[in-house]
């Protein structure tokens, strides 16, 4: 269940260095089970089957490629090929780099005591698992030139379930997003942390929107084609 869908036109896409690798192999291998928090996102998608969405997760272009380009604003998109996880066997990983513009709603005290640029670099490492019962995409971001944004990584996991009830069948789709701190913030930046989390979480739950809209338009246009 690992092999790849890759489309013609992007099968000549890299794999991950070293580095990289290693970077997108430490993404935690969870699904809803592991969680005991409530998801900041759920939707049920009715008459969708598991396995188009399974086909349309591994397939080219990435539809977290074209979600970020909507969502962020995100371009000089570089992304590699999935490949097969070492530390979670049967699973597949992969990176993304990009280009987004910093946003203009910062804290004004925040730009009062540091330079905020015009734009920064982003990582994103994926892992994806895909099990007749779920499927299971789980992404981290971490921010290169923005102040600071190294200190903090995002992990974000999307679960999709099948689910049969007096609506219908059909896939529920829910969305966690979790703040690791891996450096404090200077002291006299620490009030911003209360802001910097409420941002954050609100941004994972509205771009859940996004994707959620870009998955229903791939699976009506697989439904046409087919």
């Amino acid at each position: 269940r690992s092999s790849v869908l890759v489309s013609p036109q992007r099968a000549a896409l890299p794999s991950m260095g070293k580095v990289s690798f290693v970077q997108a192999d430490a993404v935690p291998d969870i699904g809803a089970g592991d969680w005991r928090e409530e998801p900041v996102f759920t939707e049920k998608m009715q008459g969708i089957q598991l396995d188009r969405l399974e086909a349309i997760l591994r397939s080219e272009p990435f539809i977290m490629e074209t979600c970020l380009k909507e969502d962020i604003q995100a371009s000089e998109m570089q992304i590699s090929k999935w490949q097969e996880g070492v530390n979670a066997p049967g699973t597949l990983i992969r990176s993304m780099k990009y280009r987004i513009p910093v946003p203009d709603d910062l804290p004004a005290a925040a730009r009062t005591m540091v330079a905020v640029p015009e734009f920064c670099r982003c990582k994103t490492f994926v892992r994806l698992r895909c099990r007749p019962e779920e499927l299971a995409l789980t992404f981290q971001s971490i921010s290169e030139g923005l102040p600071f944004g190294e200190y903090v990584r995002v992990q974000v996991t999307n679960t999709f379930t099948p689910f049969t009830d007096a609506t219908g069948a059909g896939v529920t789709f829910r969305r966690w997003v979790v703040l690791a701190w891996v450096k404090e913030l200077p002291w006299a930046l620490r009030f911003l942390k209360r802001a910097v989390v409420s941002k954050i979480m609100q941004a994972g739950t509205d771009s859940s929107k996004v994707l959620l809209s870009l998955l229903r338009d791939r699976c009506a246009a697989a439904s046409t084609a087919a």
